[in-house]
Parts: C-alpha cells; sequence; structure tokens
C-alpha cells in the first residue's frame, strides 16, 4: 500500500484555482463553510436537489485541509442486502448495479 504524506496526496496533486476573496457582503439562503469533501458534497447536493441559492466559503483552497492531507478511501457499498435489491429490481438490474460498482 502507497504511504501518503502532504507532499504527495492525490488530492493535492491539481493545479489550484483562484477566486477572488469576499469584497463586499453578499446574500444566500445557504452558505457552506469549508471546501473538503464533506462541504463540497454538501454543495453538490443542495445545488442539484434544491432551488436554494448556495455559497460555498473556503480560506484557502478547495480540499486544502484535513481532506488533502489524508488518504481517504472510497469504497462502493450498498446499503440492502442483494436479495431486497432483486426484489426491488430483479436478478439482472441487481446484478448489473454490482458489476459497475465493481467496474467504477
Amino acid at each position: 500500500m502507497l504511504a501518503m504524506t502532504p507532499c504527495n496526496s492525490p488530492w493535492l496533486q491539481f493545479k489550484p484555482t483562484s477566486y477572488p476573496s469576499l469584497a463586499n457582503d453578499t446574500a444566500s439562503d445557504v452558505a457552506v463553510v469549508g471546501a473538503g469533501i464533506s462541504g463540497v458534497t454538501t454543495l453538490y447536493s443542495l445545488l442539484t436537489t434544491t432551488n436554494k441559492h448556495v455559497v460555498l466559503l473556503e480560506r484557502d483552497r478547495v480540499a486544502s485541509g484535513a481532506t488533502g492531507h489524508n488518504a481517504g478511501l472510497a469504497l462502493p457499498l450498498m446499503e440492502k442486502p442483494f436479495s431486497e435489491l432483486v426484489s426491488m429490481l430483479g436478478e439482472e438490474k441487481a446484478r448489473k448495479l454490482y458489476a459497475e460498482l465493481d467496474e467504477g
């Protein structure tokens, strides 16, 4: 297994994008503070499932804090047992779902 250090973290390998600092007050329905994994996921969810005006506030770079200095691992996981998925989707679609998770 590859040991990750801050200098070779995959999260910090992206070219930084600069955004201007806030010069004035701004109004929004929701303010998400922090652009780590949780903040960006919250932002995405709010933007894709609501009509809220959302702002993302970050003091440095996206994923530059705890997210950028860990070796986080995402694993595909089903919240329902295969038998329940078969009941809901049919066996062919349930198997396809697992195959797509494995491929991802």
